[in-house]
């Protein structure tokens, strides 16, 4: 299966052109149910070109703009190695295609930019994180979700004490080694060469040296993520890290043990067990806290609120209940929000747009089955400042919520 960050999903909402394909089907996985994929992918594709007819694109735009989607029905392997869900998106610029951990409703649409609300669970409820693996000789960097984990290509990252010291500043200091022979309890222990204390200060201050250039590194490549991320590594090694490091969301359980001796999937499940409570955990604190704010206006489950503010960045955490949407169109020029009974022609789902705006500002987006939201509503946010004062239109027409779930 393919691993979905927080950057791919923002790649995917920022990219815009006229037509935008998204297509989304739940797959089958093993035996001969496998055979139904290309048959269900084909009813899809013909939605898709119901779509840009409807569009006014011609039959010659249909055939190249599809060219690429009717050349995966005849690939028996693709079809023979899918998981749960499948995405595919399209445009005159790109063709994408992910394998999802998760099943997800079959839906075609056509716009302006690609549709991405079945992904937004990836980012929490998946459970996406990194796990940092600790060496003085190999430092490895995974990113993992509840499924799967993947390395992290570093760049120029230094991955050893060695390459980020280098020789020369190193021959003073004692001799350090995690690969020693193992302990007791089979895990194997640093060892120290040298006499005395000078040489292990002199150790321990080129460890921070080295630290603090690789935390430099890390953060640098993490940090728009927002993600929790899990140190793994011998105990001496953990605190020296942790007190170099400054990225917000480093998770305070760590794996203890050289990682050079355990394999990485060992190191993922144990992993996952640290970081899965922490995010069911925000999840219920974000509904809380909306409780808590709404009475100071510091919070709305009305999407005509929702939309401009986040839009504006005003937006903190958007709870998104998935399934339902809310058909219309939004105009960021008069902040006008449009709400139709059904889907129109260049409708789009304002509770995606939301999610777009709010990953935009560094906002934090959690989903949740319907029954968990707020009265029940499809969107509710959390604000970094009250409504009021807020510069924003709505259509005219009534608008019930609770009637517009879809």
């Amino acid at each position: 299966m393919d691993i979905i960050s927080r950057e791919d999903i923002q790649e995917l909402m920022d990219m815009q052109g006229d037509p935008m394909i998204s297509v989304y089907m739940p797959a089958r996985k093993v035996g001969q149910e496998t055979l139904e994929n290309p048959i269900h992918f084909k009813n899809l594709m013909l939605e898709v070109e119901a779509l840009l007819r409807l569009r006014g694109n011609n039959e010659g735009e249909i055939r190249d703009l599809l060219s690429p989607l009717s050349e995966l029905l005849d690939d028996g392997d693709f079809w023979q190695h899918q998981e749960e869900g499948l995405a595919v998106f399209r445009s005159p610029d790109n063709f994408r295609t992910l394998r999802l951990p998760v099943a997800v409703q079959a839906s075609a649409i056509v716009n302006n930019r690609f549709y991405t609300r079945p992904l937004l669970p990836m980012l929490h409820s998946n459970g996406s994180f990194y796990l940092l693996a600790l060496s003085m000789d190999n430092v490895r960097l995974f990113e993992c979700d509840r499924h799967t984990c993947q390395a992290v290509d570093l760049g120029d990252v230094p991955t050893s004490m060695r390459a980020a010291l280098g020789d020369e500043q190193l021959t003073h200091t004692l001799n350090f080694h995690t690969k020693a022979q193992p302990g007791p309890g089979g895990e194997r222990m640093g060892i120290y060469f040298g006499k005395g204390s000078s040489n292990e200060s002199h150790k321990k201050e080129d460890i921070q040296r080295y630290f603090t250039i690789l935390e430099n590194g890390i953060t640098k490549r993490i940090n728009q993520s927002n993600q929790p991320l899990v140190l793994a590594g011998v105990e001496y090694l953990l605190p020296i890290y942790r007190e170099k490091n400054r990225y917000p969301h480093l998770v305070e359980p760590a794996l203890s043990g050289n990682p050079e001796d355990r394999r990485v999937e060992d190191m993922h499940c144990e992993a996952w067990a640290l970081v899965e409570p922490l995010m069911n955990q925000a999840r219920l604190d974000a509904i809380d806290a909306y409780h808590i704010l709404r009475n100071d206006r510091q919070a709305s489950a009305d999407i005509r609120e929702i939309v401009p503010a986040a839009w504006f960045g005003q937006v903190d955490i958007l709870l998104v209940g998935m399934v339902s949407k809310v058909w219309g169109q939004f105009d960021p020029e008069t902040q006008a929000v449009r709400i139709h009974d059904r889907r129109e022609l260049n409708d789009e789902d304002l509770t995606d747009l939301a999610a777009k705006f709010t990953l935009a500002n560094s906002g934090l987006v959690y989903t949740y089955d319907l029954s968990e939201m707020p009265d029940g509503t499809p969107a509710a946010a959390t604000l970094r400042y009250p409504l009021r004062g807020l510069n924003y239109s709505v259509d005219d027409e009534k608008y019930d919520q609770k009637n517009r779930l879809k």
